[in-house]
């Protein structure tokens, strides 16, 4: 039967000694680690964010460019709508379609449009 004398002995219970100590030891390896999972959470929602930020500025531009040379441009006058424009300048091509094109070309969000608005109509 072999004794070991606990002074010498290298091995160490984790019943043995102080409970105290023991946590105290383990508090900042555990506050270590959550704060670098706090950092990183924290990076990464900032440039979702401000990846997100920057690309509703670009997508919100609301500024019709003027219009080119083989462009007209057109004043809405009382009961004009934008199919009866349409019509008048429709050239052969669908109505439908040049419809959708002056809505893209003007930035318009739907087809109401106002007596005295100045539209372009794009060259189809």
């Amino acid at each position: 039967m072999m004794i070991m004398n606990p002074s010498t002995s290298s091995y160490r219970s984790i019943y043995c000694g102080n409970i105290r100590e023991t946590k105290e030891l383990a508090q900042p390896h555990w506050l270590i680690r959550h704060m670098a999972k706090l950092m990183i959470s924290l990076i990464v929602f900032t440039l979702v964010f401000s990846s997100f930020l920057i690309i509703g500025t670009n997508a919100s531009s609301t500024v019709v460019e003027g219009p080119s040379e083989s462009e007209q441009v057109v004043t809405v006058g009382s009961g004009d709508t934008l199919w009866s424009i349409a019509s008048s300048f429709k050239n052969g091509s669908d109505i439908g379609y040049l419809v959708f094109s002056i809505k893209n070309r003007n930035n318009l969000d739907n087809v109401t449009i106002h007596p005295g608005q100045k539209l372009i109509i794009p060259d189809i």
